[in-house]
């Protein structure tokens, strides 16, 4: 918006005029009044009709203000700053910065007293309660402002601009561990009072939330079997009692490890020990170990690939020795890792 000059013109109106202060004012024959720069100027006028001036002069106070700032821009420099920014506009003496939270009422933020001070950082202050909530939109505009006869006018204001604080986003890491839970880990976001994890299962389940927590790691228990998981974390602030959250942050797709894995039975065979165990369809294979019944150590034989098997033929054992097996199951995670399963100490038997 350009310069405003009150009263404005005359124009069509039958009259002539001229002003008294040309660097400030401009009356044209018509009777419009143009601007020049802020200030204040007399604009005498009379009737076209009279041919002249004659008696029939009439002086008008005309008041010019100036004009508003252009090229507002707002850009979030740290979690609780906000940066105005402005061309300077010639003719004033200052800038005044408005601010509204969320549509409400529109406040005086900062006073520039300098016609070159273009720029204005809106720090965060719990005094008079200028805070910069994540995710609460906020809307600027500037006005510029010159004193003309001992009051100070203002221009009309700015375009406004609506920015929306946010904290930085956190990147989400999700690991599946033997144990049957899952550890999550993110980077932290500057100026998050803490964080919100919350769980999906599959691609159409409900978010629901597992823990609300300051630490930058969550393990994740009670999950299930070969369920599809992905987590979610919200870094939020706590201002005057009420979370204010960031944008979600997701970790990549994990399943949950097989189940404890259980030994049904051992056959024994003339030239071999058989082992049968319980299936568990979704896995990816079955790791078989042995130990000499008395030794501490479990000693890895071999592995059956595919969830649907289900024995393994030992014919590496030796006659009269007494053996105890144990059988893991595996599953290749998405994100490459093998995870094995816990698993519970088998039967023992002897080959013949």
């Amino acid at each position: 918006a350009g310069l405003i000059v009150t009263p404005s013109s005359y124009t069509a109106k039958g009259f002539s005029g001229r002003s008294t202060n040309e660097s400030v004012l401009q009356v044209n024959s018509d009777g419009t009044v143009t601007g020049l720069t802020s200030g204040s100027a007399t604009a005498v006028f009379w009737p076209t009709i009279t041919g002249g001036a004659g008696n029939l002069q009439a002086a008008v106070e005309v008041t010019v203000l100036p004009a508003a700032p252009t090229g507002v821009t707002v850009t979030q420099t740290a979690y609780n700053k906000m940066k105005i920014s402005w061309n300077a506009t010639s003719g004033c003496e200052g800038y005044f910065v408005y601010r509204m939270e969320d549509g409400g009422e529109v406040r005086t933020r900062a006073s520039c007293g300098s016609p070159s001070r273009v720029s204005f950082t809106d720090s965060e202050s719990s005094k008079n309660d200028w805070y910069l909530k994540p995710g609460v939109s906020y809307t600027y505009y500037v006005k510029s402002y010159k004193t003309i006869n001992g009051t100070r006018k203002f221009s009309s204001r700015s375009t406004a601009v609506t920015v929306t604080p946010q904290l930085d986003a956190v990147s989400v890491n999700a690991a599946v561990s033997n144990g049957m839970y899952s550890s999550v880990t993110w980077t932290a976001a500057k100026g998050a009072g803490g964080y919100e994890i919350a769980r999906k299962i599959g691609d159409t389940g409900a978010w629901t939330v597992r823990k609300t927590q300051t630490e930058t790691t969550f393990k994740d228990s009670g999950e299930q079997a070969f369920a599809v998981y992905t987590f979610r974390v919200r870094p939020y602030r706590l201002i005057e009692g009420v979370r204010y959250y960031g944008n979600p942050s997701y970790s990549n797709t994990v399943i949950g490890s097989p189940a404890k894995q259980k030994i049904q039975k051992i056959q024994v065979k003339t030239d071999a020990l058989k082992v049968f165990w319980y299936k568990q369809p979704g896995c990816t294979g079955y790791s078989i170990y042995r130990r000499v019944v008395g030794q501490s150590k479990y000693t890895h034989i071999g592995n059956a690939r595919g969830d649907f098997r289900y024995t393994y033929t030992d014919k590496t054992a030796k006659k009269g020795v007494r053996y105890q097996y144990i059988v893991k199951a595996f599953l290749k995670e998405p994100y490459g890792k093998t995870i094995y399963s816990r698993y519970e100490d088998g039967p023992t038997a002897i080959r013949k």
